[in-house]
């Protein structure tokens, strides 16, 4: 059996391809472009491969891709639909006349919105993003899993993108579409480790595949424009290739779409920020036909010029250890597709329903409040619309005849109460599936609930919310496991950290590829402030009613600042709090250590009073026998 990718025999260069590389690569190259280091890493098989087996594994990603999209493209068209409910647009009716009522209620956003909001409230405790767990309680292993946790929340607080406004975008779409794919990778121009979000459009993988980390097939379509490309050619990360000119700006209908929406249009003319379709294919080949093995790899390649940029390996340049750059958050679990269920599939129906019949009540409303009827053609009344004021009265040419016989104004009937109801049962339905009740959107409940029936109703209400909150953290926990395995390759170590409030100090490649894990610092099953407050109410009461810890000024600061953090407070002010405590402490200790001196002294010069005592009653003994002998005598 041939081993894949041996004797791979790379083709002579054409005299046009080594113009182009003269005038174009080479002189970009020339403007100390310095080589980056994913070119160092991660080997170019494209470079090796002849330009025949090029054209046949571009064919086979090509084809892929055609075939992935085709699977979607039922639900792309659903994604169209509801995405216009979410985003409000307003569409001209004609039906039941012209100009109709062309109301949408935003039932849609305000349960996408509700659920981005309460997911993101507890992101952060104690002002942590992430927790490390050390792999050993060894000293080297707990000051390595500090410095690792120190630097990668302050990466995630202050790097950009932003990890908390990146997340709002998807946790936003997670509700909207039941999906949401985040990419963590190494940007070679900016020079750091990305994650960030997708748009759904730009990320396509089979409609039957259920789960990433088993499928033999995704594409991440990027579109950089042709400087972003040049600039990885003279990098070293892409093969040298001839770009094609852009004759066409190639927009996803949904991206044109959604872009229509919010009020952007496309540009109308191609110039040098046009970008161009690049498919990074993350999928398995065989380098040359003859081989027996697929191996996994990620083929990037220009979609409209067919052209292979990059082939590299899908695993760790050191330890060989599989790479993953996509992680998929799921909404409420599809057993046939990785594409989860959002409120964008299961409220369409019934937003759509009630927007009918909100439509329909303003339709006849409208009907009822604006006269239309019929003339007679000798009544002498004039055609068209008349305009009148209050009080005054219109002269007209009639011959006497009653005028009332003369014109039929057409009465329609009023809403019908049925209309109402309808629109009552389907809020209630939409709110039941949504959580998006009063008492979960902070309002008051009737007048009538009890505290207890109240709190009970939020606990149901919170169930389904809690069980996506999980399943969000546990997408959070690997794809904070995928930045630590690209820091593990890419972390630049040529300077020293230097935060505000820290000691400076070294961070290596080394601590990160130590076995330690990153997980989220947020509590999954605190939904909102308020528990979280009454979560550490709760514990510091406790403190304070046991007979031991409430001795124990270390329990009492702990269960304090725990409250504190809940409740928000200002970190600088919980460590002000904590010196005082420190201090407190410090100052107790010490009196207990002057106490216990005091009373040792105490103690031993009590005991040296009985020695000497003891001492005193031996010798008078001793005299009075020796007394007693002498009379004797």
């Amino acid at each position: 059996m041939q081993v894949p990718g041996t004797e791979v025999i790379e083709d002579t260069p054409t005299q046009e391809e080594q113009k182009y590389k003269q005038e174009e690569v080479y002189e970009a190259k020339s403007k100390d472009i310095p080589e980056s280091s994913e070119s160092l890493y991660f080997e170019n098989l494209a470079e090796k491969i002849k330009d025949k087996e090029l054209d046949r594994i571009a064919k086979e990603v090509l084809d892929g891709f055609e075939q992935d999209e085709a699977s979607i493209s039922e639900l792309k068209d659903m994604r169209e639909q509801y995405n216009k409910l979410h985003d409000l647009v307003h569409e001209q009716k004609n039906t039941p006349f012209e100009k109709a009522s062309s109301v949408k209620l935003p039932i849609l956003t305000k349960a996408c919105i509700q659920f981005a909001s309460r997911s993101g409230i507890n992101s952060e405790t104690g002002g942590e993003i992430a927790k490390i767990d050390p792999v050993s309680s060894d000293e080297d292993s707990f000051y390595r899993s500090k410095k690792v946790a120190t630097h990668f929340n302050h990466q995630l607080k202050y790097g950009t993108p932003n990890h908390y406004q990146s997340h709002r975008k998807t946790r936003m779409q997670l509700a909207r579409d039941g999906y949401a794919f985040r990419k963590v990778y190494w940007d070679s121009i900016k020079k750091k480790v990305i994650s960030t979000h997708i748009l759904p459009e730009d990320f396509i993988v089979n409609y039957h595949s259920r789960d990433l980390s088993e499928c033999y097939r995704y594409t991440h379509v990027l579109r950089p424009n042709d400087n972003e490309v040049k600039i990885k050619m003279a990098q070293g990360i892409y093969k040298d290739q001839e770009l094609s000119p852009i004759s066409v700006q190639e927009v996803d209908a949904e991206t044109s779409s959604s872009k229509e929406n919010i009020g952007q249009s496309l540009p109308q003319e191609i110039d040098f920020t046009s970008v161009r379709d690049v498919l990074e294919m993350h999928t398995y080949i065989l380098l040359k036909e003859s081989d027996d093995i697929r191996i996994p790899v990620v083929v990037t390649l220009d979609k409209e010029s067919k052209k292979i940029f990059r082939i590299i390996k899908r695993s760790h340049p050191e330890t060989g250890e599989a790479l993953k750059y996509f992680i998929n958050y799921t909404f409420i679990p599809n057993d046939k597709s990785i594409y989860g269920y959002g409120f964008g599939q299961l409220l369409y129906p019934l937003v759509l329903s009630m927007n009918t019949a909100v439509n329909q009540l303003i339709n006849a409303g409208t009907l009822a409040t604006n006269g239309t009827g019929f003339i007679a053609k000798g009544s002498g009344l004039p055609r068209g619309t008349h305009k009148m004021k209050m009080g005054e009265l219109k002269e007209i040419n009639n011959k006497g005849e009653d005028i009332s016989k003369s014109v039929l104004q057409l009465k329609f009937a009023p809403p019908a109460p049925v209309l109402l109801h309808m629109i009552e049962f389907l809020g209630v339905q939409v709110d039941s599936l949504s959580t998006v009740t009063e008492l979960m959107t902070g309002g008051q409940p009737r007048s009538d609930t009890t505290a207890t029936a109240a709190s009970i109703a939020q606990t149901e209400a919170v169930k389904l919310f809690t069980d996506i909150q999980k399943a969000y953290h546990i997408s959070l926990g690997e794809e904070f496991q995928c930045m630590k395995m690209m820091y593990s390759i890419f972390l630049d170590e040529s300077s020293l950290v230097d935060y505000s409030g820290v000691e400076p100090f070294q961070i290596t490649r080394d601590d990160y590829s130590s076995k330690l894990t990153i997980m989220p610092v947020a509590d999954p099953n605190v939904v909102n402030k308020q528990e979280a407050i009454g979560k550490a109410e709760a514990i510091l009461n406790l403190i304070k009613q046991d007979p031991f810890l409430q001795q124990d000024p270390e329990a009492l600061l702990l269960g304090t600042t725990n409250l504190l953090e809940s409740m928000g407070v200002n970190p600088k002010k919980i460590e002000e709090i904590k010196a005082i405590y420190d201090h407190s402490i410090k100052s107790v200790r010490e009196q207990q250590i002057v106490t216990q001196h005091q009373s040792l002294q105490i103690q031993l010069a009590e005991e040296q009073q009985k020695n000497l005592d003891e001492a005193s009653k031996e010798v008078e003994k001793k005299e009075k026998q020796m007394g007693g002998e002498q009379q004797s005598q």
